[in-house]
């Protein structure tokens, strides 16, 4: 194809699925489970989280953890992804850990070693969620600027920032030394080799910029909010 890419948009997908293939197993079958795994652990912390940061009640969290998997089974987009073989499902994973682990650092009852472990983690979610989608790095990054809203831990957000840059520098550049290329083959399909590249380039802009941007702007304003009125209090 004359192409020099490692050939896998979804490098931690593909890695799983390795394991299948040497045991002769249906990779279909293999990504379904994932996907499914996947889910109920994505519904599992969104459970824990509320219930630990204290936003219901015990048993209304409990209540609300069972709607959230019942919406989930009965919603048949959801089980198409989950069953179709594709890692977006896979993706919602990382993606839901990001959210709890950025939950748990803003949640100031909570110690501040503790919370500087759950920055830790938060980053570490974000680098395998760009393993499995790299775009998931924009919502990493607008998540991380939501981080550096908290002050008293702004300081821990830049210093795990570094890190994680220099860890994702290194990855990139092992990367192009074995496969002597940054971006995978969908990358150069879908841009490239794609007369209409640009439209290519200004939908994807539109469907995760567009809509992201304004969430984050309102989440942003509100902490601020919660802020003053602490402050008040």
């Amino acid at each position: 194809r004359n192409i020099p890419s490692e050939g896998f948009t979804s490098m931690l997908f593909m890695l799983l699925l390795v394991p299948a293939e040497i045991a002769k197993i249906h990779p279909a079958f293999v990504a379904a489970s994932i996907n499914i795994v996947a889910l109920a652990l994505s519904v599992v912390w969104i459970g824990q989280m509320i219930r630990s940061v204290g936003i219901l009640p015990p048993s209304l969290s409990t209540l609300s953890t069972l709607m959230l998997a019942g919406a989930t089974v009965i919603d048949h987009n959801i089980r198409a992804l989950a069953f179709s073989g594709f890692e977006s499902v896979f993706g919602l994973l990382w993606i839901t850990g990001m959210i709890v682990s950025a939950t748990y650092v803003l949640h100031d009852q909570r110690t501040m070693q503790s919370r500087r472990r759950w920055l830790a983690t938060f980053f570490i979610f974000i680098f395998f969620a760009h393993l499995v989608r790299p775009e998931y790095l924009i919502i990493g990054a607008l998540s991380t600027i939501i981080l550096m809203f908290c002050k008293n831990i702004r300081r821990a957000v830049l210093r795990y920032l570094a890190i994680f840059a220099l860890v994702v520098a290194a990855y990139y550049i092992a990367k192009f030394i074995i496969f002597g290329d940054l971006f995978p083959t969908g990358f150069y399909r879908k841009v490239r080799l794609n007369s209409n590249a640009l439209d290519y380039i200004k939908n994807w802009a539109s469907e995760y910029l567009v809509i992201l941007v304004p969430c984050v702007c309102i989440i942003v304003v509100t902490l601020r909010k919660l802020v003053s009125y602490k402050s008040l209090a």
